[in-house]
């Protein structure tokens, strides 16, 4: 008997979305690689058994030993992984699998059906979706090819024929703007080899096309179109960020320049922690969306509020601070040297006077001393 999908779930709307909300899980940060993995390779083999309904066939005999041998799990790894994704709701069984021996109304007799494979449905919780960034959703959704006719359709009928494809080479014009060209099958002779007297001389190529100027990498972007040149240079610079289009980049990196962050501070939360830590490095990114959004939140929340204070605005606040510092210290040679004025003539003549004096008892006790 055929169950509904539970309310609060709706079904996946591509295979991609299904797959990027269960890499993006907060449930499996936790987990062992090895349990990852595997957890994987049976997402990848229930799609691989899904229609273009989401909904997994049963004619496709699709049975937990099926899905095991091709996942390359046992079958209580395959039930233990199929009750996670019930439990997380991306996954709702619609038919229940049965054998003969078991089957409803059948008496344990056999009805030449044999082993029938469970029905599942691919599904996503919908406070997940709602909660998704609706760019982020829509480039994980292909869109809906349109309709186009048959070429036969746009032929009146009743007709003798039908349209068939072209096949033959198409002939070549001998001529291309002003320059003309010599057949193909033309043998080329010794007036050919020499050089045309009349020949006008190919028109220079204009300047060639300077390179579209980079973002800056200590600027920080504000408009969207400013967030998305900025992220055209980092998978520019970055081979592993070249793999997500940069509209999903943008979408995924939006804390982080809420906060302020440039193209610098972005590298630099891939790379550090928040504490000053690198961040360990094993291999490539598994599902390269979930790597990114992991790293921009141990940075900044949802809204832009940072945990730790960027690369730039710690080099902005020590140079404000050293600004400051040589404000207050030209500040202060200004003051002392207005308030030193000129030397007072008769205290200095007074001075000058005593020096003297002190000079001629000097050499007064030198010479009673020789």
């Amino acid at each position: 008997m055929h169950k509904s999908i539970p309310p609060g779930l709706t079904t996946a709307q591509s295979l991609l979305l299904w797959y990027q909300v269960i890499a993006a899980c907060p449930d499996a940060a936790h987990r062992r690689a090895d349990w990852w993995r595997n957890t994987m390779n049976i997402v990848w083999v229930l799609m691989t058994h899904a229609g273009s309904d989401m909904v997994t066939k049963p004619w496709s005999g699709a049975t937990w030993e099926k899905l095991a041998r091709e996942a390359g799990v046992s079958r209580s790894t395959l039930a233990d992984r199929l009750r996670w994704l019930r439990v997380h709701g991306f996954l709702s069984t619609l038919l229940s699998g049965s054998t003969p021996a078991l089957r409803a109304g059948r008496r344990g007799l056999r009805d030449g059906l044999g082993n029938l494979a469970a029905q599942y449905a691919l599904t996503i919780p919908e406070a997940v979706l709602e909660a998704m960034d609706p760019e982020e959703r829509e480039s994980l959704v292909p869109p809906v090819p349109e309709v186009v006719p048959e070429r036969w359709e746009d032929v009146p009928w009743p007709v003798e024929t039908l349209p068939v494809d072209v096949t033959r080479t198409p002939r070549v014009s001998p001529y291309v703007g002003e320059r003309s060209i010599s057949p193909v099958h033309a043998r080329e002779g010794d007036q050919d080899r020499a050089p045309r007297k009349n020949h006008a001389p190919a028109p220079a190529s204009s300047a060639p096309a300077t390179p579209e100027p980079a973002w800056p990498a200590t600027v920080t972007p504000v408009t969207k179109s400013q967030r998305l040149q900025a992220c055209q240079r980092l998978r520019r610079d970055d081979p592993v960020l070249r793999k997500m289009p940069e509209k999903h980049l943008r979408s995924l990196l939006r804390p982080l320049f809420q906060a302020g962050a440039t193209v610098s501070d972005v590298k630099h939360a891939f790379n550090v922690q928040p504490d000053g830590r690198p961040w360990p490095y094993t291999d490539d990114p598994r599902w390269l969306p979930g790597w990114v959004r992991w790293r921009v939140a141990a940075w900044a929340d949802d809204d832009g509020t940072l945990r730790a204070p960027l690369p730039s605005q710690v080099r902005a606040e020590a140079n404000r601070v050293r600004l400051l510092e040589q404000a207050r210290r030209a500040e202060r040679t200004a003051r002392e040297q207005e308030n030193r004025g000129a030397p007072d003539p008769v205290a200095l003549a007074q001075l000058k006077v005593y020096l003297h004096g002190l000079a001629r008892d000097t050499r007064r006790s030198r010479t009673a001393l020789v």
